[in-house]
């Protein structure tokens, strides 16, 4: 079990950066190229951000 919340933590955290740097990116490319494109793997993105935070600090039944 802790080897398990320990990996969970690792790939959190790097995940974290990977989507911190998409979240900044983004915005800048689109602004740049005059396309929206690039946001749309912000909402992507958002959503497995909140699955790797689900997983490293568990569910609400869980926590409960």
């Amino acid at each position: 079990m802790a080897t398990m919340m320990a990996m969970n933590k690792e790939r959190f955290w790097y995940y974290s950066l990977f989507v911190g740097l998409v979240w900044i990116a983004g915005p800048v490319v689109a602004i740049k190229t005059h396309n929206p494109a690039p946001l749309g793997i912000m909402v992507t993105t958002g959503f497995g951000w909140t699955f790797q935070y689900d997983m490293f600090y568990g569910n609400m039944i869980v926590r409960a």
